[in-house]
């Protein structure tokens, strides 16, 4: 998916109470979710309330995810509520931008909140930013937050990702 616009969340995709998501050998290039005054989640993607999420060999390049005065989390995808499981598998996230004047910023690349098991695997995380003027903004690759159990990341590059906030890679 190329160049998806949304006002707000999900540039190309966004999904809510789905049981079962995968997402395979596909590529989300140049999307973009922006609003002026409110939220904006998921540059590529926003997913809310789904039970298992699989993510392989893929690739999210150059995705956005902007607000002049709101908060925005997750230039590529914003995840919320995942019940089951979620696992991200020979992936690449390059050069993904999450960016507030604002509000806070959260994950350049990812974001994970409120969710259970968390996977990633044989993936890269390069030159992903989270970006913020006034506010804090986290986790310039991977932003974790209030998860239920727990995270894996094995066999995963990441690469000169940052945060405004001084926070780098990951925070959580």
């Amino acid at each position: 998916v190329c160049s998806g616009r949304s006002s707000a969340q999900g540039g190309a995709m966004r999904t809510q109470l789905i049981a079962n998501i995968t997402i395979s050998s596909s590529a989300f290039v140049s999307n973009m979710a922006s609003s002026d005054d409110g939220y904006g989640g998921g540059g590529a993607i926003l997913m809310i309330d789904t039970t298992i999420v699989l993510v392989t060999d893929s690739k999210f390049r150059q995705n956005k995810v902007n607000s002049d005065e709101g908060q925005v989390e997750a230039g590529a995808i914003s995840l919320e509520k995942i019940t089951g499981s979620l696992i991200i598998d020979s992936s690449a996230f390059l050069n993904n931008n999450a960016s507030s004047r604002i509000g806070s910023t959260n994950g350049g690349a990812l974001q994970l909140k409120k969710s259970r098991s968390s996977e990633i695997r044989n993936s890269m995380f390069q030159y992903n930013l989270a970006y913020s003027e006034i506010s804090g903004a986290y986790g310039g690759a991977i932003q974790v937050n209030n998860m239920d159990e727990f995270i894996s990341i094995t066999n995963t590059s990441f690469i000169q990702n940052s945060a405004s906030s001084n926070e780098g890679s990951s925070y959580g």
